[in-house]
């Protein structure tokens, strides 16, 4: 599987995305300049600040595509993201969840859940 860097360029494309899963285009105007994305299956994002703690959110996937293939991707972009904050020197990171399939990838990759299973943290 194919990872890169998310570009100014797939903005349109995180739109399309966001609005076949029933939400509001213009989110994509507000992702991190820190992304990744398997092309044309997902993307997610890391936000920082400027503390020890980051976040990683703003998963979304081409729901035109195998289920199976988007888990996948999104593994793949996860482990990314994690690297990416540990270059950063973060010492914690945060994910933000919308679903069962975040939820279950939080706990995979060593989130601890924190008040009412909605904001996991990660020592990194």
């Amino acid at each position: 599987m194919n990872i890169r860097r998310t570009t100014k360029q797939d903005l349109t494309t995180f739109a399309d995305w966001f609005e076949k899963h029933g939400q509001d285009r213009r989110q994509s105007e507000y992702l991190s300049d820190i992304g990744y994305m398997v092309e044309g299956i997902a993307a997610a994002f890391l936000y920082t600040t400027n503390s020890k703690v980051c976040w990683i959110e703003s998963y979304i996937s081409n729901p035109d595509t195998n289920k199976n293939e988007r888990k996948h991707a999104l593994d793949f972009i996860t482990e990314a993201i994690i690297q990416h904050a540990k270059e950063l020197q973060f010492e914690a990171m945060i994910c933000f969840i919308d679903g069962k399939a975040t939820y279950e990838r939080c706990i995979n990759y060593g989130f601890v859940p924190g008040s009412q299973k909605i904001i996991f943290t990660k020592r990194i």
